[in-house]
């Protein structure tokens, strides 16, 4: 027999899936010393910490435990998504073991709320939380579902690269003085991607007023990508144009989900609705110089027909970013049984689409254009290959324009959950 080098035993170990070889890692850990640090490092690099009632583990309780025996576990981790919980053992549990994870090289954050108020937690869970998110090494943070959140927690994420919020409330009942403090206690802000998800209750209107605080640098003075979830409702709208006018001098690539109710499939099932105008706000996008690429997500209706706003929506696209490449269309709908037919393309062609693209004026730096097919509500296994051919051929008929320049590409997406996309 003869040695192996340590680092060659360390890179094939590195290799090794966390998730899905989390057996073979363990069996490995046992072979040999040799093996144990290695093996130890990649099973712990990525961590989920469950609360009770979610019956999953490794639990709140169980990681603290964990930490305190063999601290050293904690300085593994790198990806690390916990659920919050108010319940005061399972709460000073999660304390424990953030002590052990704020001295380590945290990279990558996910707090999931499930509805917690941050005013909940305890003082010394919430303070360790905070102690987490100003780790120099921390790059990505995402909250979920988390309400009453300080401002203080809105200051850290601000020197955080990549930032997600998804239904996020902000405690409107801080102090005042406390809020103004926290808008000074960051220097130079490091925000380059933004994700932002409104709730139904029209939530992201504080963090909207957070964003455009005017103060020097702003929070958006580096910003490269921005995912913009707009409102329902028309409240938000000089909101959210105010937020991509304040970053359009560095601003790259856009991503706009128009919004809409969550019953939106479900009513369209029962013609419920006839119009999915009312249920997604009309889009205006402001002059965006220096974006290249755009995703807009398109919710079609139970006829398969596209909003009212679409061809004028891509009309704004066309004037507002002179330089964009690549326009990404995410078209959702609900898979019915029996598929109906799409549309009739003989209603109409999308007019910056249409037969006269190829002496456009405009779009002169478009390079493709990718429509992708999002199927929702599968109720068991069917074939998607005539919803898809129908699909295309709308695409090619409401487009032709692009179809005949060949800059028009479709594909079948498997939907993921938001928490499976984030970065």
């Amino acid at each position: 027999m003869f040695d192996l080098p340590q680092e060659l035993l360390d890179a094939i170990v590195d290799n090794v899936d966390n998730v899905h070889d989390a057996t073979t890692l363990r069996s490995c850990a046992l072979i040999a010393t040799s093996f144990r640090a290695p093996c130890q490092r990649v099973l712990f690099r990525t961590l989920w910490l469950y609360r009770e009632r979610s019956q999953r583990r490794p639990s709140l309780e169980e990681a603290s435990a964990l930490f305190t025996a063999s601290p050293h576990l904690a300085s593994y981790v790198r990806d690390l998504t916990v659920e919050l919980t108010d319940i005061p053992p399972e709460s000073a549990a999660l304390e424990v073991a953030l002590r052990a994870l704020a001295a380590a090289n945290l990279e990558r954050l996910v707090l999931l709320g499930r509805s917690t108020k941050w005013t909940g937690l305890g003082h010394g869970t919430a303070a360790a939380l905070l102690a987490c998110l100003a780790l120099p090494s921390l790059r990505r943070l995402h909250l979920m579902n988390l309400f009453r959140v300080p401002s203080a927690v809105l200051a850290a994420a601000m020197a955080i690269p990549v930032v997600s919020l998804y239904r996020v409330l902000l405690n409107t009942r801080e102090d005042l003085e406390v809020y103004r403090q926290s808008h000074e206690s960051i220097a130079s802000p490091r925000l380059r991607h933004l994700i932002l998800t409104d709730s139904p209750f029209g939530a992201a209107l504080p963090i909207f007023d957070w964003l455009l605080h005017s103060r020097d640098p702003p929070y958006t003075a580096s910003m490269k990508r921005l995912e913009l979830r707009l409102e329902p409702d028309s409240h938000g709208s000089g909101h959210d144009q105010r937020l991509l006018a304040s970053c359009s001098g560095t601003l790259e690539y856009l991503v706009i989900d128009p919004g809409g109710i969550l019953l939106f499939f479900a009513a369209a099932r029962f013609s419920l609705i006839s119009n999915t105008t009312a249920l997604v706000r009309q889009i205006i996008i402001p002059h965006l110089p220096l974006v290249r690429t755009v995703e807009l997500k398109v919710f079609v209706d139970y006829r398969r027909r596209l909003p009212s706003f679409f061809s004028s929506t891509i009309a704004n696209i066309a004037s507002a970013l002179p330089l964009v490449e690549t326009i990404d269309l995410r078209f959702i709908v609900e898979l019915l049984d029996p598929e109906p037919a799409w549309d009739d393309p003989a209603a109409g062609h999308v007019p910056v689409f249409d037969p006269s693209f190829a002496n456009r004026s405009q779009l002169l730096h478009l390079r493709s254009v990718h429509c992708k097919l999002s199927v929702r509500g599968v109720p068991y296994p069917m074939a998607l290959e005539t919803p898809f051919a129908r699909f295309v051929a709308a695409m090619g008929a409401w487009m032709p324009g692009l179809r005949d320049a060949g800059f028009l590409v479709c594909s079948l997406e498997d939907p993921q959950r938001y928490i499976d996309r984030l970065p």
